[in-house]
């Protein structure tokens, strides 16, 4: 029993327990970096946003959004293709809980919708489909959509912001575990061609899976327990981290175990004190690395704060690799090296060790070549970055969103894809007079920002003022309506006047005289008739007298009173019709009066009501004109909401798209005339965020919560995070790694050396690398984690290479010029397989597509070649003039300066004839 207690088998069955507890606590990975591919800068802004999503109400919460493109390349949609996309939606709409859509938008959802969905051209047409995200996966929904989607004739894609971003995390894994496979295959190999032998790389291979495994379910569940950040893409630096570091200490250990269980019987204790010595070896290096990753995992950037794995992996590499290389050592024996007997031979002369002795011999020279290496990449080396996370430039082939994305710039414009939402909450209902008021001096102002291309908001929801909703145009209906009515006014006081006219041309006062003088005639009329019939009955009184004597006297008598009689009743009627004449005239005579008067009243009335209406027409014209100066004014370009205009179908439709069910959120969409992550944008989205800051001051949303969303305000995010941190990151780092070989070297002075080296070759690499790609091969600025990753892994190189290089004696105290060209020409040996290692492993990366893969190779690979060539040009002579610093002798200068400055008295004299002369 006490055979199994020995620390071999006790290692031994440690990491198989831990691998084994490793695998069976291992997450879903696949998931995991899913949920974590975006970059975001604040994820306490991202819940924010998520919980502002779920409050919006309208059945879009916890839904993600796809952009269905349809594009004619050739010319605008033909009406026969129009109808087939029409009938593709339905079709979509019919099965809408299959796919899990929550809401549809095309260009029949409404008129701003048929605006906003339509390109200018006429060629492409958009359909915005919400997806639940709890019930459908993205790029499952995608992908189906894109099968329904299809229309004979057209090109048909499906897009949008995290649905490009999850192709491309997967893209970039696909790539990584690429890399990952290829730069293990090779350093295998390596190992296998430096050591003879086919059990040392399978042993490697083993430990860097339990490396791998391990540190892979402890992060993953850390991750998901304790909400650690991470960052999908950091898998590849951890992966060619894990992978150096097993594969260096592996390759250490067993060439220390080999050279000295050469000779020796007891296999067994060389193992453990070739274990003890790796340790004190390489401690340095790891515990620096593993502090300088800690540091960086209090940054603010998820991307580099992931760098707490990198740490957990470099320790778990420290713990497993030695031991784990000591127990197999220590089973197996010589056993190790099959089926070789020999391993790869060391050339005595190597690089550094001529390096070494030019610098010791020559230091100047041996500087001023290695400034000629570094400066021009010291030169290039500028803060510019590129922080586009999304756009395909260097793709070989592209994805269907990628496509689409690119089929939305082209036609709708270059901020299209990816606008920002500014997202105003209160907790009141928005749509008030004075708050839509406000909303819409936010839209106009935001409009005129630098770089702004378009505005969207509830009050102008196709990004363009509704003219009925502004009080200029509504001055200009009221104008229109008083100049008609001025018009009426007009035409009232022509018809006034003409019947004024009229009116006073019936002369009613004369004919009312004339009735009278008639009158007074008729009643001396009727006198005369009086004073006939008086006559005629004194007539027949006397005929009534007179007796006839003959017959004939009597017949003429009969005859007269019959006369007499019919005078006398034609008098009668006379007198009768007199009567009734002189009474009607009278009644007339009576009326013409009264009328007469009436008349005289209307006239004054009329008069009256002419003048009215003349004061009434000049009200108007100053009307018209107090109007047309208040529309010239800033009066006129104020937005208010008629009321009938509240129901109309235009301003119901933005509301239903604008803002929340409740009303008290409402959101402005802003698209900028570049791309999300030019720096114009950058620039515009600052200018409007100042904007929105200062147009809200004493107005009613002076308080209102404001929140900004969209790639642009992300990667901006993150822009201004690395912007204002990189350098404070970077100081941290040094200061982290130079205290640890300050007490690790017990040297400040080296220390300080290795610091400034390590900045120079990271900077100058930098410099190199974005010289290749701005210059030559017209990229455009870098990635900002191509700094990152490429410091990284330049600064484990560094240490590497370094740190062991001076971590051998105490020069400053005990200094011998020959041991030192010693100790370079074997430290030389050293460095070719550990440079080797790494750049097996860093290779790969520059046959990938993306720039952020290439990028990384290219500097890492500067950086490698840089270092070691610079290092033994500057080390050995700088330690060596530290300790005897060299001596300026001045009185050699004597002779040679007195030589050059002195005078012959025959030149003096030359020289005073000429004076003389002049």
């Amino acid at each position: 029993m006490k055979k199994f207690l020995k620390p071999k088998f006790l290692f031994l069955v440690f990491w198989i327990v831990v691998v084994f507890v490793g695998i069976a606590a291992l997450p879903n990975v696949q998931s995991l970096i899913d949920s974590h591919q975006s970059q975001t800068s604040s994820q306490v802004s991202t819940a924010k946003l998520t919980k502002l999503q779920n409050k919006w109400g309208r059945g879009l919460a916890h839904t993600d959004q796809l952009v269905l493109v349809f594009n004619n390349q050739r010319t605008q949609l033909l009406p026969s293709q129009q109808t087939k996309i029409d009938k593709a939606l339905k079709q979509i709409n019919k099965k809408a809980k299959y796919y899990g859509i929550k809401q549809i938008r095309t260009i029949h959802t409404s008129t701003n919708d048929q605006q906003l969905l339509t390109s200018k051209d006429g060629s492409t047409e958009l359909a915005v489909v919400a997806v639940d995200n709890q019930q459908s996966e993205l790029k499952v929904v995608a992908n189906q959509l894109a099968d329904a989607a299809k229309v004979k004739g057209l090109k048909t894609y499906v897009t949008s912001t995290d649905l490009i971003a999850a192709q491309r995390q997967q893209t970039q894994l696909n790539h990584t575990i690429m890399i990952l496979v290829i730069g293990a295959i090779c350093t295998l190999l390596l190992l296998g061609i430096i050591f003879r032998s086919l059990l040392i790389p399978l042993i490697n291979l083993l430990i860097q899976t339990i490396t791998l495994i391990t540190t892979t379910s402890i992060a993953a569940n850390a991750v998901t327990f304790w909400k650690l950040p991470f960052a999908g893409n950091s898998v590849l630096l951890i992966g060619i981290s894990v992978l150096i570091l097993s594969t260096v200490l592996t390759w250490s250990y067993m060439n220390d175990y080999l050279a000295e269980a050469e000779n020796t019987d007891d296999l067994e204790a060389d193992a453990l004190a070739t274990l003890s010595g790796q340790f004190k070896k390489w401690l340095i290096v790891l515990v620096s690395f593993a502090l300088m990753t800690v540091g960086l995992s209090f940054a603010a950037l998820p991307a580099v704060a992931s760098s707490w794995i990198l740490a957990l992996a470099v320790v778990l590499s420290a713990l497993a690799v030695p031991t784990l290389n000591y127990t197999f050592a220590a089973l197996l024996g010589h056993g190790i090296q099959w089926p070789g007997t020999q391993a790869w031979g060391q050339r005595s002369k190597n690089l550094w060790r001529q390096f070494g002795r030019f610098s010791h011999w020559r230091p100047l020279l041996a500087w001023l070549v290695a400034l000629i290496l570094i400066v021009p990449g010291l030169w290039f080396a500028q803060a510019r970055f590129s922080y586009d996370t999304l756009t395909p430039d260097l793709l070989a082939t592209t994805t269907n969103a990628e496509d689409g994305s690119q089929v939305i710039s082209a036609h709708f414009g270059a901020g299209e894809t990816t606008p920002v939402t500014i997202n105003v909450s209160t907790n009141r209902n928005l749509t008030t007079q004075k708050d839509l008021q406000t909303i819409d001096a936010l839209t106009t102002k935001l409009q005129h920002v630098a770089g702004v291309k378009s505005v969207v908001s509830v009050t102008q929801p196709t990004g363009q003022k509704v003219a009925q909703y502004y009080v200029g145009n509504q001055l200009d209906t009221i104008n229109a309506n008083l100049s008609v009515n001025q018009k009426d006014l007009q035409k009232i006081k022509k018809r006034l006047d003409s019947n004024q006219e009229t009116l006073t041309s019936t002369q009613v006062g004369q004919q009312l005289k004339n009735l009278k003088k008639l009158q007074k005639q008729i009643n001396k009329l009727s006198t005369y008739n009086d004073r006939i019939s008086n006559a005629l009955v004194n007539t027949e009184m006397t005929a009534g007298n007179i007796t006839g004597k003959n017959k004939r006297s009597r017949r003429a008598l009969r005859s007269l009173n019959r006369e007499l009689n019919k005078a006398d009743n034609l008098v009668a009627s006379i007198t009768d019709l007199t009567n009734t004449v002189q009474m009607n005239q009278d009644s007339v005579v009576s009326m013409y009066d009264e009328t007469n008067q009436k008349i005289k009243s209307v006239n004054k009335k009329l008069a009256k009501t002419v003048k009215l209406v003349g004061t009434v027409g000049s009200s108007i014209n100053k009307t018209n004109t107090y109007l047309a100066s208040l529309k010239a004014s800033e009066v006129g370009k104020a937005f208010y909401l008629p009321a009938d205009a509240y129901n109309s179908s235009l301003f119901q439709n933005s509301l239903t798209t604008n803002t929340s069910k409740n009303g008290h959120q409402t959101q402005l969409i802003v698209t900028f005339k570049t791309a999300s992550t030019s720096t114009t944008s950058f620039h515009a989205l600052t200018a409007v965020k100042q904007t929105v800051k200062a147009s809200l001051l004493a107005t009613p949303l002076s308080k209102a919560d404001i929140n900004y969303s969209g790639e642009t305000v992300t990667q901006s995010s993150i822009r201004q995070t690395f912007i204002s941190n990189y350098l404070k990151w970077a100081l941290l780092a040094f200061v982290l790694i130079g205290v640890c070989l300050w007490l690790g070297l017990r040297s400040i002075v080296l220390s300080e050396y290795l610091v400034i080296g390590l900045g120079l070759i990271v900077t100058a690499s930098w410099g190199f690398t974005r010289l290749l790609y701005t210059s030559f091969a017209n990229f455009g600025n870098l990635p900002w984690l191509t700094l990152v990753w490429g410091s990284i892994l330049l600064t484990l190189h560094w240490l590497l290479i370094s740190t062991v290089t001076v971590n051998r004696r105490d020069w400053l105290h005990q200094f011998e010029a020959e041991s030192l060209m010693q100790h370079f020409a074997r430290s030389g040996r050293m460095i070719l397989p550990v440079s080797l290692f790494e750049l097996v492993c860093v290779l790969p990366m520059l046959g990938m597509p993306e720039q952020l893969l290439q990028s990384t190779g290219i500097m890492v690979l500067i950086g490698i070649i840089l270092s070691n060539l610079v290092t033994p040009l500057i080390l050995p002579g700088l330690i060596a003039w530290t300790v005897n610093p060299p001596k300026l002798n001045v009185k050699s200068w004597g002779p040679w300066l007195k030589a050059r400055f002195k005078r012959t008295p025959k030149a003096k004299k030359a020289k005073s004839t000429k004076s003389e002369q002049k």
